[in-house]
C-alpha cells in the first residue's frame, strides 16, 4: 500500500484521502454546540431524524438511492490511492477509516463489510445509538463514538470521510484542519 501526504490547504486533493461531502455531525445541546463548532439550528432536526436512518422509504430515502453510486466512487478512489487491485471478499482489510458525521452508519457498514477497520463519529448521540444497533443486528464490528472531530484524540486514519458535514459547522477551517491532523501521512 502506498501512503501519500495531503496538502492541508487542499483537503479535496486528487488522491481523495479525505473526501468532503455524511449527513450529520451535530451536538445535542446548545451549550455544546457553541463549544463544538456546529450550527445549533441543526441539532434538533438531526436528533428528531435519528430513527429514520435505516428506513429505505423514510426521510433518508434519497441517501439510500444515491449511496450505491457514492460508495462505488469512494471505493474506487481508495483502491486507486492504495494500489488495491484484488477483488477478494475483503479488499479494504488493513485500512483504518474515519467517517466524520456518520449519521446512522450508511457508509460505515459497507466499508466494514469490505474489511476496513471503521470508526464512525457523530455529534448526535441518537445517531450513534441507531448506528450501533443496526451494526450489531448485522454482526458488524464498527467503532461508533458520540463525538465531534474537534474532541477526538489524535489517532491516525488512512482515510477520512467528511460526507455532507461541512455545511453544518461554524468554523470550516478549524473542521478541515482537525480532519487533516488525523490523516496517517
Amino acid at each position: 500500500m502506498t501512503n501519500t501526504t495531503i496538502n492541508k490547504s487542499n483537503i479535496l486533493d486528487k488522491k481523495f484521502r479525505s473526501i468532503d461531502g455524511g449527513l450529520s455531525g451535530l451536538p445535542l445541546m446548545e451549550k455544546a454546540t457553541k463549544k463544538l463548532n456546529y450550527i445549533s439550528s441543526k441539532v434538533e432536526k438531526f436528533t428528531d431524524l435519528a430513527n429514520e436512518w435505516w428506513k429505505y422509504d423514510g426521510k433518508f430515502k434519497t441517501l439510500h438511492k444515491f449511496n450505491p453510486v457514492r460508495l462505488e466512487f469512494i471505493i474506487s478512489q481508495i483502491k486507486k490511492n492504495f494500489n488495491i487491485s484484488n477483488i477478494e471478499e475483503k479488499p479494504l482489510s488493513g485500512l483504518k477509516i474515519l467517517d466524520i458525521g456518520c449519521g446512522g452508519g450508511l457508509i460505515c457498514e459497507p466499508l466494514a463489510r469490505l474489511g476496513a477497520e471503521v470508526t464512525g463519529i457523530d455529534a448526535v448521540e441518537k445517531n450513534i445509538k441507531s448506528a450501533q444497533i443496526h451494526a450489531n443486528q448485522n454482526s458488524l464490528n464498527i467503532n461508533y463514538k458520540h463525538s465531534a472531530v474537534e474532541n477526538l484524540p489524535n489517532n491516525k486514519y488512512d482515510i477520512i470521510l467528511n460526507l455532507e458535514v461541512i455545511e453544518h459547522v461554524n468554523n470550516q477551517n478549524l473542521f478541515i484542519s482537525k480532519s487533516c491532523e488525523l490523516v496517517n501521512h
